[in-house]
């Protein structure tokens, strides 16, 4: 199962949010400054918390239907008759 973690980067001075399935990482945002580097490790930890949540629930793309593959719908257009 993929877990989200929250990671420094550059000595500490990037906060990001990365998948243990690599490379899948998100920039939160610097830390040059200990008020930017605060805010930042706290949105980091609602990614991460949220992304973590989102990972457990099943995934069910039939309330999504947007989320057809490429192929399926090339299918269904070539099939369609035109008149």
């Amino acid at each position: 199962m993929k877990k989200w973690i929250i990671e420094k980067r550059k000595q500490g001075s990037e906060i990001w949010v990365s998948s243990n399935v690599q490379p899948e990482s998100i920039l939160v945002g610097e830390g040059y400054e200990k008020k930017e580097y605060k805010r930042s490790m706290e949105l980091a930890k609602v990614i991460a918390k949220a992304l973590n949540e989102h990972e457990k629930k099943p995934l069910d793309l039939s309330k999504h239907p947007e989320y057809e593959s490429q192929q399926d719908q090339y299918y269904s257009e070539s099939t369609q008759r035109h008149p």
